[in-house]
């Protein structure tokens, strides 16, 4: 006679979701133009979606904005370019690079590593 009361009153359960993987917002930014990051290592990175701009052996200011799954930082640093592939991709070295800076490159390229070490292999 009540039923209906008991489905008034019982706690509804909602469907629990995985949270939603963050997307990479990785970018090297010269002269006020952003470049898709690629890589990033201790010696220097990769970038992507070159225009034309630079030239190899040209030194530059940079700012590296990282925010990802593995990690969240931003520097700034002089680089000089090494490599210009296929006009769409460019490889830079840093220059002196601040010890705090290099330990936080350090400490994210662990973390993508161990990542990438849960993942299971492609097959």
């Amino acid at each position: 006679m009540l039923d209906w009361l008991k489905d008034l009153v019982a706690p509804r359960r909602r469907a629990v979701s995985k949270p939603a993987v963050k997307q990479a917002n990785n970018y090297v930014r010269i002269d006020n133009r952003n470049y898709t990051l690629r890589d990033i290592n201790k010696n220097g990175f990769v970038a992507q979606n070159f225009d034309g701009s630079l030239i190899v052996d040209q030194s530059a200011k940079i700012l590296v904005v990282i925010d990802d799954a593995y990690g969240k930082f931003q520097f700034s640093s002089t680089v000089t370019i090494t490599q210009i592939a296929n006009n769409q991709d460019f490889a830079g070295v840093w220059g002196i690079l601040p010890v705090e800076v290099d330990a936080v490159i350090g400490r994210y390229l662990q973390n993508r590593r161990a990542a990438a070490a849960k993942r299971p292999p492609h097959r």
